[in-house]
């Protein structure tokens, strides 16, 4: 039995474009701005009261690269927040997550599930 290298090489260059796309449809999902790895906050204001603390999650995933479903990102904080503390949000602090990640070759299934934690703020 004999390997063809072209359909070898057409294979390998199909599950790296499968690969690719996966994470570009996962990037596309958020509910505000995408959160990809690490995330710096800066809070310089001092004339704010502590609401408390908020935590939101988040879970989503891919089939094949190209099906995609879930929300996730920070906004699911601002979204938890308005539900606990109401208006008087005005901003969050100390933003963390916490990721869990389910693979299968990268581009056939992939799932995510992540975990936000901040602290609820309001100005004055």
């Amino acid at each position: 039995m004999t390997i063809n290298r072209t359909a070898v090489v057409g294979l390998l260059a199909l599950f790296s474009l499968l690969s690719a796309c996966s994470g570009v449809e996962y990037a596309t999902r958020s509910a505000q701005y995408n959160v990809n790895g690490w995330t710096e906050t800066q809070y310089v204001s001092t004339n704010y009261t502590i609401l408390g603390p908020v935590e939101a999650e988040g879970e989503g995933m891919t089939v094949i690269g190209f099906f995609g479903e879930g929300v996730d990102g920070v906004g699911l904080l601002w979204e938890q927040a308005r539900e606990q503390y109401g208006d008087e949000v005005t901003g969050l602090k100390d933003i963390t997550q916490s990721s869990e990640w389910l693979s299968v070759l990268g581009w056939l299934y992939a799932r995510v599930h992540t975990t936000y934690r901040a602290v609820a703020i309001k100005e004055g």
